[in-house]
Formats: C-alpha cells, sequence, structure tokens
C-alpha cells in the first residue's frame, strides 16, 4: 500500500493537505519537469484566474497569475490507454499507474468511490506560479 491509511484520514480530517513523501523518483521528477517546460515552450500553459497575484487589481490574469495545462496523457491513462511515443513514454507510463493506484488507494480509504472512477476526469495538471503568487484554500 502506498498510503498511511491513518495519517491521511487524520491528516484530511484536520483539513490539511496530505503529502505522500517519495511518491516519485528522481528520473521520474526529470521526466515531469521536462514535460512541464515543453508545455511552455508550446505555450500550452493558459492563466488559471486563481490565484491571488492580481488581487485588488483589474483580475486581467496575465502572466503574473498561476499558469495550468492538463496534463496532455491523463485522460487517455484514465482509460488504460498508455503513452506510446517519446522518449519518456515509459516513464509518463508509470507515473500514470502509480496515480492511478494512489487514487483508488485514497478512494477506498476515504470512503470516496467516485475518486476513483475513470469516468471522472479528477484533477491533474501542471501548476507553475510567479513569485509571490499564492492559492488560497
Amino acid at each position: 500500500m502506498l498510503i498511511d491509511a491513518k495519517r491521511l484520514r487524520e491528516t484530511i480530517a484536520a483539513g490539511r493537505v496530505y503529502q505522500q513523501e517519495n511518491f516519485l523518483n528522481e528520473e521520474q521528477i526529470q521526466v515531469l519537469l521536462n514535460d512541464l517546460n515543453k508545455m511552455i515552450q508550446e505555450k500550452k500553459m493558459v492563466p488559471s484566474g486563481l490565484s491571488n497575484t492580481n488581487k485588488g487589481k483589474d483580475q486581467n490574469f496575465g502572466e503574473s497569475d498561476r499558469m495550468t495545462c492538463a496534463l496532455p496523457w491523463w485522460v487517455d491513462s484514465l482509460k488504460g490507454s498508455y503513452i506510446e511515443s517519446g522518449e519518456d513514454s515509459i516513464v509518463l507510463n508509470n507515473i500514470s499507474d502509480k496515480i492511478q493506484e494512489l487514487r483508488r488507494e485514497a478512494s477506498s480509504v476515504l470512503n470516496r468511490p467516485t475518486m476513483s472512477d475513470a469516468g471522472y476526469e479528477h484533477e491533474c495538471y501542471y501548476s507553475r506560479s510567479s513569485v509571490g503568487a499564492s492559492l488560497a484554500r
């Protein structure tokens, strides 16, 4: 099991964010960073409109706002499809498998069946914030 069920329940019940330590290894992190940088270079990151960077301003949510991009491989992975092209495809598929396992475990521990239902595209995206941006709960 990936999750410390007791700690997960206690953390969520206290209104805090649960962090799964050492979930990914260094190679997997580097592959995700490479994929994120590719999305940035291809200008696929868009302002989310949710951070408070522009608080009190005109809310134009430009470059200073938190930028997000849906993981291009996420929806396919929910349906059991694998990434077939690119030098990092094996690593991305391994990451996807780990995320799916984490979702199933969290769904079971928290008694939230929709978390593991592939019919629901739960949020999974890259997020990049500029210096000073924050995203309130």
